[in-house]
């Protein structure tokens, strides 16, 4: 995380690697769709106890239960994803699809925020854990 330039040099690392991967190779490209309202509260919150402990505090406080959404007369219960202009969201984010992504075989593999690509053989073992977060 904070590297200057990460995100181009994992661009130019994935052309390099694509010119040479063989013809039972593929690459799988993941966009998570309505990411962060979907991931789960409660492995956000085991991430961060993992990861950062410092901000588990003010993480359970934030996700540790429900938030109420009021509009007029009507709530909602938001019960699942990262609330929008959490400033802490990607982290919180990027820490709850870590275990997933450290699981996943393959040659390349590489992830930012909800996008993940990963090359690998074709009809190899797939992306079974993220579905987990």
């Amino acid at each position: 995380m904070g590297v200057k330039g990460g995100a181009e040099a994992v661009a130019h690392a994935a052309r390099r690697y694509l010119a040479g991967i063989g013809p039972d190779q593929v690459l799988v490209k993941l966009d998570f769709v309505n990411a962060f309202n979907s991931v789960r509260r409660d492995a956000v919150l085991e991430a961060v106890a993992l990861h950062v402990p410092e901000l588990l505090a003010f993480a359970t406080s934030a996700y540790g239960a429900p938030s109420i959404l009021r509009f007029g007369q009507e709530q909602i219960h938001s019960k699942e994803g990262i609330q929008q202009g959490d400033p802490l969201g990607p982290l919180f984010f990027s820490l709850a699809l870590n275990s997933p992504l450290q699981d996943l075989n393959g040659e390349f593999i590489s992830g930012y925020l909800d996008d993940i690509d990963q090359c690998r053989e074709w009809g190899g073992r797939g992306c079974d854990r993220v579905g987990e977060f």
